[in-house]
Formats: C-alpha cells, structure tokens, sequence
C-alpha cells in the first residue's frame, strides 16, 4: 500500500487510460503522497488546467485554494476510514468558479477521484430554493386563501389566511376533506367545483358559505393541478373573503337607489350642464316646470329656454358669479315653458371637476317660484288692498328688524303693528313701534329671539305654539321673513282653547275613571245593601239593651259610611246620572252648609238672592257638592273661620269665558279664609284621588266637577296662599215652578199579601225575604 508507483506504470495500461479519457466525468487519481499520477481529459476540460501540469505534482501544490478546505477533509478522512464518500461543494479555481458533485474512493495505490460539474443543477435548486421560500412567504402573508387538494380531495397545503378563516392551524387542516370541515350544503357545493376542476375547468365564481354558522361571501378561483405529463394530480385555489366588499356594494346600491329616488321625486328641478350649457341631465320636476318631456331638453342649453335679452344677461352673470366664485346662489331668472309662458326659477348652481381638476360644466337645483312671483307682483299691485287687511284680520300681525353686535342678534325692534296686535297684546301701537323686544315685554332676553333670527337671515318660514308668561296667554305664532335681517309674526290667541282642551281631558278622565268607578260602586252597593238590610233586620229583633245591639249598631254606621263612599263612586258612572227636579237652591245651601258645620269652629254668612230663579237639580247630589266645598274651607282653617256663600241670578253671554250656552243662570260662590291652594296645584285639583290632606280620599272635588257637569254647569276656582279659596258654581236656571211637598210620616206597614222579588242577588233575596216575612 506504501509503494509508489509513478505515471509510467499507468501508461502501460493504454486501454485503461483510453477509457478513463473518454468518460464526461472529470477523473484524477493521487498516490499515496497525495500527488496527481493520472489526470483525464474531463478533468483538464472542466478544471481548466493542463494534463502536464498537474501530473506528478502534489495535490495542494498544484490547487493551493484546496487547502484546507472540504477536499482535504474528505480525502484524509476517506483514506483514514477507508470507505467511499461523496460530497457536493462550490470550488473557485480560475479560470472557472463551480459548483462540483465529488466521490473519493481509497484503494491501494492512494485515492481515486471522480467528479462532475453541477453548477447549472445547484443554481436551477438554489433558484427553486429561493422561489419556493418567496412562495411561502406570499402564500403566508396573503390575505386570501390559499390551498391545494390531491385527487382524494385532502388539503396537501393550506396558508395561514386559509386556517384562520376555518378557526384552526394548518397542521390540523391537512389530510382532511371538505366533509370534515364544512356542513353537508357547504361541502356539497365544495365538491361540485372540485368535480369540474378535476374534468379539467378552470373555475371563478362567486359564493357564499357558512363557517361555524357566520355567512360569508367568497370569490373563488380553482385551477386542476398537474405533472410533467400534463395529468391532473389534484387543485389548487385562491379564496378571497368579499363579504364586506359585498356589503359594502349592498350599501352603495341602497344609497344609490336613494339617491336616484329623492333625486327622481324631488319637487325642485336637479340638473348638470356641460361646459358649454348644455343640459346632459334632468329629473322628472322638469316635465312639470317646463312642459317638456326631459329627453326634449337633453343636449340643448338652458339659454334655448330663455328669451334672448334675459338669455346673454344670464349666461353673462352666471359665468362671473362661477369665474368668481365657483357657484351661483339663489339666482331669480325667467325661462319659457312648452306652452310659450314664463316661469320664474330660482337657480342654484356650482361647477363640477373631473379628478385632474378639469371643469367640466355646472350642475344645480332650481326652484319654481312662479307662485311666490305673483305673490310679491299682486302684494306690490295691491299695497292699499293689504294695508286694509293688514288692518282689519282678526290675526295680530307685527313687523320686526333683527339688531345685531358683532354679527350676533341680541334684540329685535319693533317696526310696525296691527290693531289687532294692540288688542290681543294690550299694548298700544305708539308704544310698541320703535322699542326693542326687551324693553316692550319687560324680559331680560327678547322672547324667541333665535327662532326670528333665524328665520329671519335664513328666510325659512315656521309656526309654533307657545305660552308666554308676561301676558298669561297661549298664542299660535306664524314667523316669515319679508327680506334680509327682519320678519313678520302672525299669531292668534288661543288662550281660551287651551282651556277647552284642559277641560275636555278633564271630561275625558273623569267618563274613564267613571265607568270604573261604576262597576265596583255598583258591585259594592249591592254587598252594602245586603249587609245594612240584614243589620236593621237583626237590630229589630234583639234587645234593644243587650250588648249585642249596641256591637250591631256601630257595625250599621260603618256600613251607612261605606254606602255614602259608594253613592260618590257612583256619580261618576252612568249610574250616578242625576234625577232632577226644580229646587230653591237657598234652601238647598243653608241646609247643607248648616249640617256640614255642626260641631265645628267655623260659621257661615249668607247671602242669598231674594228672587233666586229655581233650578232642576238633583238634590241630593247638589248637597253633596255643597257640603264638600264647605268641608274643605272648614278644614283649610284648623282653627275656625268664616265661610261666606252668596247666590244670585246671572245672564250670561255666548262667549270664551265660560263653557256654556247664553242663557240665564244661578251662581253659586263659597269662599273661605283658610289656608289657600298653591298654584302649582290648582290645574288638578278636580282629579279624581288627587288630594293635599293626609285623610283625603281625592274623591270630593272630583265628585262634585263631575254633578255640576251632569248639571250642564260649570265650577271655577281660585285661591292665593295665606288668603282664602273662592268656589263658584254656574247653574243653568229653570221656568218650572217648585211644588212644595209635604214630608210623609214614616210608618211600618203591616199586613198580609203577595209581593214579587226579582233579584239576581241571592243575599238580598233572602235578606228580603226574612224582613217580609218579620213584617207579617
């Protein structure tokens, strides 16, 4: 193993050599000192050096740039270890720089050497190396999906937008179907585009999908995979969520549509010139405005529908006004219908840019004020005419001017005023003309003040409702604007139709509660008859001195209480309707208001009308209203005081003081010295349940609102605190006479007969049938 042989030994292997020389792999073999005894042609060719030079020279004498690297590594270890081995490494060796696919093989004389050029296959690896790694970097930071599928339909690759969108990893997607992934409608779509992509389509739609039960929208795109040999061996695919791209093209279609509908069924015409005029765009207002049907008008310009003076002025001051500033506002001209007669517009209108900033025409609104137009025109002809009705409406009418500091209104002047003005208002017209609103109504802020200035810089009319303090009235108010800086107001009062709606909700309540009200009082009186029928029964058969008489005689006054709480539950139901008779109301007064202050501290004075008209009333309700307005005015004074209650007859006219008919009345005024009512309790004290007092029931006053109503009457009321509460009842007076009735002894019959009980109460019949029974 230690002899050396020399290249002549190898020479006289001439076949040998021939073979070794026509080989295309490079061959070079190194005795035992490392030195070159054969070099062949391959390896001159691919090494670029010279057999003669290299033959007989060491190795790393002849290539000093192998020293100490891989090739020395290699061989020394194949020598050592005596085994083949292979490598593959970039050599540099002028004048070629390589890559090289080595295989050393030790034997006895030193080592072989067999190698080959693969610089042209390393770069094609590193090339698809570098475009796999770009591939995974694009497939791994895409947005859309990305996967591939064998022939079985499993992911064999899936990006990370592919897994995130299903909820998972990619390593757990892979291997898997569409079946185990989707729902069953899902995967059955999945698998119809994959059979087509396995037939050879290339398939782009789009869809939508439910993934873990969210919808989404999905632009696809699949493509067959396959080898060398053109077969398909599976798919590949893009996905891309357009879920918000869809709803985002929803939305648009909805505004669009919008759009094109408020555009099409506007009242104002809408419209868009080219540059030269010419109309390009119409809505439907235009066959309305003009007559013309909008393709009539379509490519011709605005000028052809003017007359020709009118039309140069316009076309000259809307290019000025747009060279100026860019727009044209509320701009009055005159056009010519279809039928040949002119209508005033009122043009707004700004020019319109492509995205270079090309200005490519105009586009606007235009108003038809054609009535507006003969209204100035018939105001100008007519001044005398509108003076007189601005004189004689039954509307108060003003006229103002906005007065400004530093652009910001802070007052109004008064500048003209109606007579009637002066009558709603209570102020005369030398007084109000010239004076600031501040002053003229004694208010800190003039009223309304941002209302009128707004209508009155922008010119937009408006009516509201309003309750104005100073003067305690309700008014309807109507504000425009006559011009720049000033407005008219046009109001009413409606004071007095406040209150007949305050007192028609009142009525309203009252029928509401009243047939509840009803029903219980009505269920309840019968529980009170039987109950109040079987004490008088028990009562008359016991001893009057037992104990037991005198238990059954308070249960009898709890339950007589409890049938006067009944009767006032009734007047509020149809049931309560009051029974009528004519009546001396003196009478009537003096006996209530005498029995309500037994026992009290206060006293009542009288004064009562001699020649009082009689009245049909229902006494014992009217007693009731009376002794509950006298009841309060004792309880407002805890410690005694005088009631004063005065009657008299009274004429009264149709008027919007009181809601009643003109006719002849009685009035019926209680007032007292108590305590009085505070004001922020006076709109509801005819409430049902609505009391102050701790014991109250609420029931009093709202009881006798409701008598007086059925009266077809009428009941006011005013208090002051500290001072007193005045009460006053209108009652309509009456032509009948008043008979004067005897009052019949009460006597208890006794006797024999038949009497008939119908009842579907089964108490009271037998109530009835024991106290008919005991009386023989």
């Amino acid at each position: 193993m230690n002899e050396k042989h020399t290249y002549e030994d190898f020479e006289k292997e001439n076949t040998f050599n021939r073979i070794l020389n026509s080989i295309s792999d490079g061959f070079f073999i190194l005795n035992n000192e490392l030195e070159v005894v054969f070099f062949n042609n391959s390896a001159e060719l691919l090494l670029g050096r010279k057999r003669q030079d290299i033959l007989g020279s060491n190795l790393f004498v002849a290539f000093p740039e192998a020293k100490g690297s891989i090739f020395e590594e290699k061989y020394t270890l194949a020598v050592k270890e005596k085994k083949m081995l292979t490598f593959e490494t970039y050599f540099d060796t002028q004048p070629y720089q390589n890559w090289y696919e080595v295989r050393v093989y030790p034997h006895q004389y030193g080592i072989i050497v067999y190698f080959q050029v693969t610089t042209e296959r390393k770069q094609k690896e590193i090339a698809l190396s570098n475009s796999e790694a770009k591939l995974r970097t694009i497939t791994s930071t895409a947005l859309d999906s990305i996967f591939c599928k064998d022939l079985d339909r499993k992911y064999t690759f899936v990006n990370p937008s592919m897994a995130k969108l299903l909820g998972s990893n990619e390593i757990d997607l892979l291997g898997k179907t569409p079946e185990e992934l989707f729902g069953a409608e899902e995967a059955a779509t999945i698998n119809d585009v994959d059979q087509r992509t396995f037939r050879g389509e290339k398939v782009s739609e789009i869809r939508t999908l439910a993934i873990n039960g969210k919808a989404y929208t999905f632009h696809t795109i699949q493509m067959p995979l396959r080898n060398k040999d053109e077969k398909v061996i599976g798919i590949t695919g893009i996905v891309r969520d357009i879920t918000k791209i869809k709803q985002a093209e929803s939305t648009l279609r909805k505004s669009q549509q919008l759009y094109n509908d408020l555009v099409e069924t506007a009242h104002d015409l809408i419209w868009r010139c080219d540059e030269k005029g010419r109309y390009i765009y119409l809505n439907k207002a235009c066959e309305r405005i003009f007559g013309y049907h909008a393709n009539e008008m379509l490519g011709r310009s605005f000028t052809d529908f003017m007359d020709g003076e009118i039309a140069e002025r316009d076309m000259r001051q809307f290019k000025s006004l747009l060279e100026e500033n860019g727009f044209v506002s509320d701009y009055e001209t005159t056009h010519r219908k279809k039928d040949g007669n002119p209508v005033h517009l009122l043009f707004n209108a700004k020019i319109y840019q492509n995205e270079q900033g090309h200005v490519l025409g105009t586009q606007g609104t235009a108003q038809d004020i054609s009535e507006r137009k003969k209204i100035e025109e018939n105001l100008i002809r007519n001044e005398k005419k509108y003076k007189s009705l601005f004189n004689s409406t039954n509307d108060g009418i003003s006229l103002h001017e906005i007065i400004y500091n530093k652009n910001e209104p802070i007052d109004y002047r008064i500048l003209d005023v109606n007579p009637k003005y002066e009558e709603l208002t209570g102020i005369k017209k030398e007084d109000a003309i010239g004076a600031t609103a501040s002053h003229l109504y004694e208010t800190c802020k003039a009223p309304y003040l941002e209302t009128y200035a707004k209508v009155a810089e922008t010119g937009e009319s408006t009516t509201f409702e309003t309750y104005f303090k100073p003067m305690d009235k309700h008014f309807i108010i109507s504000v425009f604007s006559p011009e720049k800086t000033q407005f008219a107001t046009v109001f009413q009062d409606v004071t007095e139709r406040k209150k007949y709606e305050k007192q028609l909700q009142q009525t309203q309540k009252l029928e509401a509660i009243g047939t509840l009200a009803g029903g219980i009082a009505h269920d309840f009186n019968n529980m009170c008859a039987v109950i109040t029928g079987n004490l008088s029964y028990a009562l008359s058969i016991i001893d009057p001195q037992s104990e037991l008489y005198d238990v059954l005689s308070d249960i009898q006054k709890g339950a007589n209480q409890a049938k006067k709480l009944t009767n006032q539950l009734l007047t509020f139901s149809k049931g309560g309707t009051p029974i009528k008779e004519p009546a001396d109301l003196n009478e009537l007064v003096v006996e209530s208001a005498n029995f309500m202050l037994r026992g009290t501290k206060s006293k009542c004075s009288f004064d009562l009308s001699n020649d009082l008209l009689p009245c049909e009333v229902d006494k014992g309700q009217l007693s009731q209203v009376i002794g509950n307005l006298v009841l309060n005015a004792n309880q407002a004074m805890p410690y005694g005081g005088r009631i004063s209650i005065r009657t008299e007859n009274l004429f009264i006219k149709a008027n919007k003081v009181f809601p009643l008919f003109e006719g002849q009345y009685i009035k019926i005024r209680v007032e007292d010295e108590g305590v009085g009512i505070s004001e922020k309790h006076i709109p509801n004290i005819f409430d049902p349940f609505f009391t102050t007092k701790q014991q109250g029931s609420g029931l009093g006053l709202a009881t006798a609102y409701s008598i007086i109503k059925k009266h077809k009457g009428h009941i006011t009321v005013f208090s002051e605190l500290d001072k007193g509460t005045v009460f006053q009842i209108y009652l309509p007076a009456s032509s009948k006479s008043i008979e004067k009735t005897l009052a019949d002894e009460q006597v208890t019959h006794q006797g024999k007969g038949k009497v008939l009980i119908m009842d579907d109460q089964e108490p009271i019949f037998k109530m009835l049938d024991r106290m008919l029974i005991k009386m023989g």
